[in-house]
């Protein structure tokens, strides 16, 4: 995925999340000697799944779609091997609006005609939302788009938050106003979902794991890196609670964590501090999850509700709430999980008696993607001579996603090739 080839030097990747991974691959396919430090006892990151032991089946920790614009996490697919392990409809993505009762289809040919796209949407709308085109990087979208009526309720808003994981009156309108051009401009393969037929570990974390071992990588797990030891601008050492690694002049280390965890080993650089929960709600329910997948039913977008989506998985059907407020937060399980499941009966017009259930709540799952923000992300070269950085939280120009992972870990491994 490099050009080039590496030194006989030793790469340590601090973190197995996507962009750890991502890194990995890339360099392994340049022979570079590639050693993985992993704080949990399985990989993934946010993209990390596990078997419940109260469900009894597995579930992804967080909720992720894949668009064709994403075409660096589909490039890794296809170098994986995994294509088919993902779902991809060509139906378009259904949303409905469970306040007001309306329902409404996306697909690339009526987002490529913008005023089918949105019932009651007005041309007056439209042109209010023309002002996101102009926006500077202190813009936010609300300050943008807030007065484009039906558009801000059905669009905008849902589409800011599913995306930023931000408030839409806090979001940087730049990243929006991007996201909207790749996806407008990028013809009807841009808007294509990607949905993992059975979960992220299955579909792309675990084959990146066996792609990187099969070419001498080494991953260690419960490995928490509690020191960095830095010397005349150089890093020098690994500082484990069993072990401590030298870290030769040739050698690399790219730090792959979230930004709080690399804040608290690298004090001096400047990280993003604020922070956005995502809440997620896993229903087991198999038999409703096998008649929506029949039907070719693999997610929906909400209006209106407590939710901004549902997800079909193998047996459950999963909820993601983004940019969750102090609300939901402060809810007990119980009574979360009831409201959710009311969502859901709502978009699917049913009546059935709430299943088990588990609720994962993420209460710093990904950066604040606010203008103030977005100007104090690290870019991955820093002062430290053999020290680079990785993550989504990087100055990817993408917020918190998959996407911006891949990109990341890409970076961070040219880095190393480019010595």
């Amino acid at each position: 995925m490099l050009r080039g080839r590496v030194s006989d030097s030793i790469t340590y990747i601090i973190g197995a999340g996507v962009s750890g991974l991502s890194a990995a691959v890339c360099l392994v396919d340049k022979g570079a000697d590639v050693r993985l430090y992993e704080a949990a006892p399985f990989a993934g990151g946010r993209c990390r799944s596990y078997v419940d032991g109260q469900l009894g089946c597995e579930l992804d920790n967080g909720n992720h779609l894949l668009l064709g614009a994403n075409k660096e996490a589909l490039k890794l697919i296809k170098h994986l091997g995994v294509r088919e392990k993902f779902f991809c409809p060509d139906s378009g993505v259904e949303f409905i609006d469970i306040e007001q009762g309306t329902r409404w289809n996306i697909t690339p040919q009526t987002f490529l005609r913008s005023r089918q796209m949105i019932p009651d949407a007005h041309v007056q709308d439209y042109i209010h939302s023309l002002s996101l085109l102009f926006s500077s990087d202190h813009h936010t979208v609300g300050q943008r788009v807030a007065d484009s009526g039906v558009l801000y309720r059905r669009l905008w808003n849902p589409l800011t938050v599913s995306l930023l994981n931000t408030p839409t009156m806090m979001a940087s309108a730049t990243y929006l106003r991007d996201i909207m051009l790749k996806l407008f401009f990028g013809g009807h393969k841009a808007l294509r979902p990607y949905v993992p037929k059975i979960s992220w570990a299955d579909s792309l974390i675990h084959p990146a794991i066996e792609y990187v071992q099969k070419r001498g990588a080494e991953i260690h797990y419960n490995k928490l890196v509690n020191k960095i030891g830095l010397h005349h601008n150089r890093i020098t050492l690994l500082r484990f609670a069993d072990q401590e690694i030298k870290i030769r002049e040739h050698d690399k280390v790219i730090l792959a964590v979230n930004p709080s965890t690399a804040k608290k080993l690298l004090p001096d650089i400047d990280m993003p501090d604020q922070h956005n929960a995502i809440i997620n709600v896993h229903f087991y329910a198999p038999k409703l999850a096998e008649k929506l997948r029949e039907e070719e039913k693999y997610f929906w977008g909400i209006v209106g509700g407590d939710v901004e989506w549902f997800f079909v998985k193998d047996q459950v059907i999963s909820s993601t709430t983004s940019a969750a407020n102090e609300e939901l937060l402060a809810l007990p399980q119980e009574e979360l999980a009831k409201r959710i499941w009311k969502n859901l009966q709502l978009s699917l017009d049913i009546e059935l008696k709430i299943p088990p259930y588990r609720v994962l709540t993420e209460k710093r799952a990904t950066f604040s993607c606010t203008p103030e923000m977005n100007k104090i992300r690290p870019d991955n070269r820093t002062s430290y001579q053999g020290l680079i950085l990785a993550g989504d939280y990087t100055n990817t120009g993408l917020p918190a996603t998959i996407e911006g992972a891949i990109i990341s870990g890409k970076k961070a491994a040219s880095l190393v090739v480019k010595g």
